[in-house]
């Protein structure tokens, strides 16, 4: 299935290609409201390409969003890098080959062409048949080697930079499919481009470790020797997330090391609070909840990985543990 940037694109409801002029615009939607004012259906469009995108079911307020949507800049440009152009005779050629379901062959005289706008409309077919590492490194090459021609075929302000471009880009393809962005081999690929994506997988899992650190602080607080419970509690929630962290971050990533060393230095706190609490019991005569809970404490401590947490936790560690080992 198409991505909905395309499938819903502001350009393909208005019936017009990217770089339309406002007065082509205006036209097509004078009429598409004709049609509906009068409850009457808007016919099928030369670019509404049915047989690849489906059918455009349009309506007043749809015409009337995708209008507005283009009217702003920042609108125009998350749209048309989405959406197919057309200036020269190859371009009309092509999209004869696409309304008859010939992708392959578009994409095919497109290549010979090699044109700027050419390039452009191969992306979007790429996109369509969903080969998104092929559409990423294309997309990259557009933005990059040929930036200020593509920011012309839709009269695109001046100011805006390749960086804002090529985050629009993944940013729009991350939203719809995540996890198929995420799983592309991206080898080859632009690794800045990687480190965005990536940065957006990474945020929302650190976002919920940090809760989880912040949540075992608040717990048990009043009962020291309960804090055990917390820490284990803790390893079963953080644990997985640490995991997907290491597969998406490099071992000496600062990230992945302070949310380590955070993680883990909770963990001792609370086996240190819970053996403290009991041992002062012990003291005092009663040795149950030492014999019940001290080695707890000693397991959560030997639990650390220390292969992943800085060398001022690495060394709290080693003290503790010849204190917490009964």
């Amino acid at each position: 299935m198409a991505l909905k940037i395309i499938s819903n694109n502001s350009f393909r409801i208005l019936g017009v290609f990217a770089n339309e002029s406002p007065k082509d615009i205006e036209r097509n939607k004078s009429k598409y409201n004709a049609f509906l004012r009068v409850n009457r259906q808007v016919p099928d469009q030369s670019l509404d390409f049915p047989n690849i995108l489906g059918i455009v079911e349009r309506d007043l307020e749809m015409i009337g969003k995708a209008e507005g949507e283009i009217a702003i800049p920042q609108g125009k440009l998350a749209q048309g890098m989405f959406w197919f152009v057309c200036i020269d005779e190859v371009d009309k050629d092509c999209y004869k080959d696409i309304v008859s379901g010939n992708v392959d062959m578009a994409i095919g005289k497109w290549k010979k062409a090699g044109t700027v706008n050419s390039l452009q409309n191969i992306l979007i077919c790429l996109l369509i048949n969903c080969r998104y590492r092929e559409a990423i490194l294309l997309a990259h090459n557009i933005y990059t080697l040929h930036f200020s021609e593509w920011k012309n075929l839709f009269s695109l302000l001046s100011d805006v930079s390749q960086m804002e471009v090529s985050r629009l880009f993944i940013d729009s393809l991350y939203n719809e499919v995540p996890e198929e962005i995420v799983a592309i081999n991206w080898e080859g690929l632009p690794s800045e481009w990687e480190t965005y994506v990536k940065q957006k997988v990474v945020l929302p899992i650190t976002e919920k470790i940090t809760f989880l650190i912040e949540d075992c602080k608040k717990s048990n607080e009043n009962a020291p020797q309960l804090r055990y419970k917390d820490a284990f509690l803790l390893l079963e929630k953080a644990l997985p997330l640490m995991e997907e962290l290491e597969t998406l971050l490099r071992s000496d990533d600062i990230t992945l090391q302070s949310l380590e060393d955070k993680v883990y230095s909770e963990i001792l706190n609370c086996s240190i609070s819970s053996y403290n609490a009991v041992y002062d019991i012990l003291n005092k005569g009663d040795d149950r909840p030492y014999r019940e809970i001290a080695p707890l404490c000693n397991e959560l401590v030997n639990r650390i990985n220390i292969h992943f947490v800085s060398p001022t936790v690495v060394k709290r560690i080693s003290e503790n543990k010849k204190i917490i080992n009964p």
